[in-house]
C-alpha cells in the first residue's frame, strides 16, 4: 500500500473574511487516502522457474530433503542460455520455459485460433512442445481448455460400450496370425458367386480374397487350405461367429492343423478390425473399376479382386 497524502476539509468562511464572530462547525478530522499498489503478488505457478534458476545459478536447494532430491534430479534436463531457462525435450529439442499464463494463451491459440482445429488435449500438448515451449502444467491446462470448450463438448464422441480389458495379440513372425471375414452379399455374378472370403496376415498386412457361391464351412476350409500350402501353417486364426466359421468341418480342419481359433466378440468387433478395414478397402477399390454410366456391369466384380489387391 502506498501513502497518498492528506486532504483538508472545507470548514466554511473564516472569521477574517466575514469580520464577525460566527459559530463554526466542529473541525473535521484529517482524512488519509490510501491507494492500492498496482503491483499484485505474483502467481506461484508463474514462478516455477525460480527454483531451477536458484539451483542452476547459486546451487540453492529447498530445505526439505525430498524436494531437494527431486529438484536436483529434475534440474539435469534444464539449461541456461543467455539468461533464459530452456528444457531439453525427449526429441533433443530445446524448449523455452514460459509462465503458465502465457502457456494458456498459447494453448488457446492452438486449440481455437486462426488455424485451430479443436484438437484433443494430448494433441495440444504435443503441438505446444513441438513449437519449442514448456511449462509444467501443460497437460492440466490443455484438459481444462477442452473441457470448457462448448463446441468440443457438444460434438464429443460418446462411447456406448462398456470398458473391457485389453487382450494382446502376439504377432512375432510373418503369417503366424491371420484374420478371416466374409464380405457380401454382392450382386450375383456368373457361376453363382455372391460373397467374398477375405483374410489378412496381421504381421505383413498381406490380403487374400476368394469369391464363393455358398456360405458353408467347406468353402472356408478350401480357402485356408490354399493359404497353408502357400504360406505355411498359421498359429491362430481370428474370426467372427459366422456360421461358415463355426461349422464342424472348419473347426475339425483347424484342430487337425493345430490352429487356434480366436473368436471376436459380437459386442466388440474391433478385435478383428484389420480385416474389417481390408473389406472396406477392397470394396472401395471394386466400385470405380466396375463403374460404367451407360452399361451397368455389376456382375463383373468377380474378376476384379486380384487387380485391386
Amino acid at each position: 500500500m502506498r501513502y497518498e497524502g492528506l486532504v483538508q476539509a472545507d470548514n466554511g468562511p473564516s472569521d477574517l473574511d466575514s469580520g464577525a464572530n460566527q459559530p463554526t462547525a466542529p473541525p473535521v478530522p484529517d482524512v488519509m487516502v490510501l491507494e492500492e499498489d498496482p503491483a499484485t503478488e505474483p502467481d506461484p505457478l508463474d514462478d516455477w522457474k525460480t527454483l531451477y534458476l536458484d539451483y542452476l545459478l547459486h546451487d540453492t536447494l529447498p530445505t526439505d530433503k525430498t524436494e531437494a532430491r527431486w529438484l536436483a534430479r529434475r534440474a539435469k534436463s534444464f539449461v541456461l542460455i543467455e539468461g533464459e531457462l530452456y528444457k531439453w525435450g525427449h526429441t533433443e529439442i530445446l524448449q523455452l520455459c514460459i509462465p503458465a499464463e502465457q502457456g494458456k494463451l498459447l494453448l488457446s491459440d492452438i486449440h481455437s485460433g486462426v488455424c485451430g482445429h479443436h484438437a484433443a488435449p494430448r494433441a495440444l500438448v504435443v503441438n505446444a512442445f513441438r513449437q519449442g515451449f514448456y511449462w509444467p502444467t501443460t497437460v492440466a491446462n490443455a484438459e481444462q481448455i477442452v473441457r470448457t470448450c462448448e463446441g468440443c463438448q457438444y460434438y464429443a464422441r460418446q462411447t456406448h460400450l462398456l470398458a473391457q480389458a485389453l487382450q494382446m495379440i502376439p504377432i512375432m513372425w510373418p503369417f503366424a496370425v491371420w484374420g478371416l471375414d466374409l464380405v457380401g452379399p454382392l450382386k450375383k455374378a456368373p457361376k453363382g458367386y455372391t460373397h467374398l472370403l477375405v483374410t489378412k496376415d496381421k504381421f505383413t498386412k498381406w490380403i487374400k480374397a476368394r469369391p464363393i457361391s455358398t456360405i458353408k464351412s467347406e468353402q472356408a476350409v478350401l480357402f485356408f487350405l490354399d493359404i497353408i500350402h502357400r504360406f505355411g501353417v498359421p498359429n491362430s486364426i481370428i474370426t467372427n461367429n459366422g456360421t461358415q466359421f463355426t461349422g464342424r468341418k472348419f473347426i475339425r480342419f483347424c484342430d487337425e492343423q493345430h490352429n487356434r481359433i480366436d473368436w471376436a466378440a459380437v459386442a466388440h468387433p474391433r478385435t478383428d478390425e484389420q480385416v474389417e478395414r481390408a473389406n472396406s478397402m477392397l470394396l472401395q477399390g471394386l466400385k470405380p473399376r466396375i463403374f460404367n454410366r451407360l452399361n451397368k456391369f455389376g456382375t463383373r466384380w468377380v474378376a476384379e479382386p486380384p487387380a485391386v489387391l
